[in-house]
């Protein structure tokens, strides 16, 4: 698991993350989710996102594509989805 203060992206709390997060329920399925730059706000991505059972840590984790690092354990799913459901939703302005 990374530290998430090292990732070069993290999930944004759009309408579309929020779904995926939260229906992402079986090991492997795949969703889009909408990522922020960790350095440049302005700067969004839609990556592939998805759980995968830990047994060596006896949880299911949460992992994204990190922009151009490559696939993240960013953490529980349960951990992400719940923090995800707490954010306000973000409206982006694609023009």
């Amino acid at each position: 698991m990374i530290d998430r203060l090292t990732a070069a992206y993290r999930p944004l709390a759009t309408q579309r993350t929020k779904l995926a997060v939260k229906n992402l329920i079986v090991d492997g399925e795949r969703s889009t989710i909408d990522v922020q730059n960790s350095s440049v706000p302005h700067d969004h991505l839609e990556v592939e996102a998805w759980i995968a059972t830990r047994p060596d840590l006896n949880d299911v984790s949460f992992f994204f594509e990190d922009g151009p690092h490559g696939e993240w354990d960013y953490g529980s799913a349960k951990t992400v989805q719940a923090e995800i459901a707490e954010e306000p939703t973000v409206i982006l302005d694609l023009k």
